[in-house]
């Protein structure tokens, strides 16, 4: 299952790369629906695919497993291996899980080390009489973390639906051109073929005139 860290990528990439795919999916489209008056439900579909709904966290559901861990410590100089006792908190998440990894251009830094794993985040803390407002601080900064990204998508707001518009108007533009060019060559050729109809029956009709001038 694949792991990542929270706000690890900022809102900037993950909104440019948003609105490429977006122009993308439009360009992709049959060409024969650009002269359809069903277009705009089709660029609605493509804004909605690319719109992006923060997730949330909160204690509800939230599953500790007590554990111990080894490490090295002192005593007086002489190296000694200590064991602590701590608890594996795992922290479920509301909505699509991919968001808690966006972050906004100012955010918290989460003090407590923590990690992604699908669905639900999972940090590790000492088992002692402080474990519950750890946990309740770390979900505090997400969630505050998560209020400023949603302020800060609103401020985008309608920028990936402008680009899909513009898209399709540029993709509009260049089918009808091809179209324009396409009757003008037909006519073209036409005009082409015309002259040597004529010709063909003028000289029928110069040979009949002909053959009736040398008649007895």
């Amino acid at each position: 299952m694949q792991r990542a860290t929270l706000f690890s990528r900022s809102w900037h990439d993950v909104h440019s790369n948003l609105v490429r795919r977006a122009v993308q999916d439009v360009e992709q489209l049959d060409r024969r629906l650009f002269l359809d008056p069903a277009l705009a439900g089709h660029l609605q579909k493509i804004v909605a695919k690319h719109k992006v709904n923060v997730a949330t966290v909160t204690s509800d559901g939230i599953e500790a497993e007590a554990s111990s861990v080894s490490g090295q410590g002192s005593d007086y100089g002489r190296p000694i291996t200590v064991t602590h006792k701590v608890l594996r908190v795992s922290i479920p998440i509301k909505g699509d899980p991919e968001t808690v990894t966006i972050a906004p251009s100012t955010h918290t830094l989460l003090a407590i080390p923590h990690e992604l794993i699908g669905t639900h985040i999972f940090i590790i803390i000492a088992d002692d009489e402080r474990a519950q407002s750890e946990i309740e601080d770390f979900i505090k900064t997400v969630n505050e973390n998560l209020d400023t990204l949603r302020q800060e998508i609103q401020r985008y707001d309608g920028q990936i639906a402008k680009a899909v518009n513009d898209a399709a108007e540029r993709r509009k533009a260049e089918i009808e051109a091809d179209k324009k060019r396409d009757e003008g060559r037909k006519i073209r050729s036409s005009k082409r073929s015309s002259p040597n109809v004529s010709r063909k029956i003028s000289s029928r009709l110069s040979w009949a005139s002909v053959a009736a001038a040398r008649a007895p």
